[in-house]
């Protein structure tokens, strides 16, 4: 019977607190199988007299798909704990974007408007130069090209 039990300290507390008490009720304990593995059971035993002699009557019940249970339980809350935890940054993060982008949605409206009605007007996309549109050379047909280097010409003509 001791080759039954995972821990021989469980065995002799459980044999100790049967004697004392009379009965033991779903006590959780480690037992070992006839393959030498070891599962969580609980046990409930009553101790009766049997021929002259003390005796107990146990139930044993497989606690294994319980505490799998209990474990799978435990990870999906813990899965969801961080799900929540992300749902809440994201929803934080949107309103400090949001409330970046208000002010920053004015700043460049403003900046479009007084560069519309501004004192100069030219294409966006224009460079800030005071010969655009772009004109001809002296003494050329084609427009100058002023993002093209100045070692281009020579002598007024295009190389």
């Amino acid at each position: 019977m001791s080759d039954f039990w995972a821990d021989e300290a469980q065995h002799t507390h459980v044999r100790t607190l049967l004697m004392e008490q009379g009965a033991i009720d779903l006590m959780e304990v480690a037992l070992r199988r006839l393959d030498g593995s070891i599962f969580p059971a609980a046990i409930s035993a009553r101790a009766i007299e049997f021929e002259g002699r003390m005796a107990a009557i146990t139930g044993i019940y497989d606690l294994t798909d319980s505490k799998r249970a209990e474990a799978e339980i435990a990870h999906q809350r813990e899965a969801l704990a961080q799900s929540e935890k992300l749902a809440a940054m994201g929803s934080l993060l949107a309103g400090v974007a949001h409330e970046l982008n208000n002010p920053l949605s004015v700043v460049v409206g403003q900046s479009v408007l007084m560069q519309d009605t501004g004192p100069t007007r030219r294409p966006r996309s224009a460079p800030a130069r005071s010969n655009w549109p772009p004109t001809a050379a002296p003494g050329s047909s084609r427009p100058s090209c002023p993002w093209r280097g100045a070692g281009r010409r020579k002598g007024g003509r295009w190389t």
